[in-house]
Formats: structure tokens, sequence, C-alpha cells
């Protein structure tokens, strides 16, 4: 995977994806969020990868300006943290998703897909769908199933 804005680097379920301009101090031009769009997309269906953070080349700036508005747009940025403080979050973060199990975790990155490429509400509903799979119910309703009795559903 190369990208001509940025690089990008997979290790024990973080993939670190830095943008590349710090002559500019990363500023976003046209083609960073192409390379943001095409990067996820390689990093989407990637068991191996539980946890996206971006950073910024050199020392000086993560982005510059209004970049980081077009970064967020892209992503789900959750939150900035100081540059020697950014692999340890990381990691902390990624063991705790990985921590889940990686159909958890998958089912997990399809809700957030989902709801991103929507409107609000429909990011609502597909998000209260995927809680569903965590209920008694759920459970009660396979159990009868295989029983071949009727559940008896508690609503929790």
């Amino acid at each position: 995977m190369t990208y001509s804005t940025l690089l990008t680097e997979v290790s024990n379920g973080i993939a670190l994806v830095a943008i590349n301009r710090p002559d500019v101090r990363n500023a976003v031009n046209r083609q960073v969020p192409l390379d943001i769009r095409a990067a996820l997309a390689d990093f989407r269906d990637d068991d191996h990868v539980a946890v996206v953070v971006f950073t910024g080349a050199g020392e000086k700036a993560f982005v510059a300006g209004a970049g980081i508005a077009q970064v967020r747009q892209h992503t789900m940025l959750t939150s900035l943290v100081p540059g020697d403080e950014l692999l340890t979050t990381a990691r902390d973060i990624a063991g705790q998703i990985m921590a889940k199990g990686p159909l958890a975790v998958r089912l997990a990155k399809l809700v957030i897909r989902s709801g991103m490429d929507s409107d609000q509400l429909t990011g609502l509903v597909v998000e209260a769908q995927a809680l569903l799979y965590t209920t008694d119910d759920k459970a009660e309703g396979a159990d009868a199933f295989l029983a071949r009795r009727r559940p008896v559903f508690q609503g929790r």
C-alpha cells in the first residue's frame, strides 16, 4: 500500500497513518483526502488492524489550519494526544478493542462505517440493531429456537 501523501505502518493491531507533507506542516491538499479514503478502504476488512491512528510527519504539526476538519470528515477522530503519548495511548486502545474478539471488532467496524456513511438517524438505527445482538432476549430467542420451544422474552 503506497500513497503519495501518506506513510503507513501496521504493527500489533495498529495501523499508523502519517500525513507526509512536513514541509507545509502537513496541510491538506486535494490528494490527502483521496489517500485517506484509499488507506481506510485498504484497512477496512483487514482483521489484523483493530485501530487506525493518524499522525503527521515531522515535529511541527499534525495538520495545518483547516486541514484538521477535512481529516475529521473522513475519519472518526476521537482524541488528540501529545506526540510523546500517541503510541502508548493507541496501544492501550487497541488492546481494549482486540480483547473483544475478532467478530465483535468486525461488527463494530461495520457499524462505525455504516454510521459515518449515512445521516445521523440511519447511523443510530444501525447502532441500535447491532446492540440487539448483545441482549438477554437475543440469547433467549436463540436458546428457544434450538430447544424448539416458545421464547420467554424479558425485554432485556
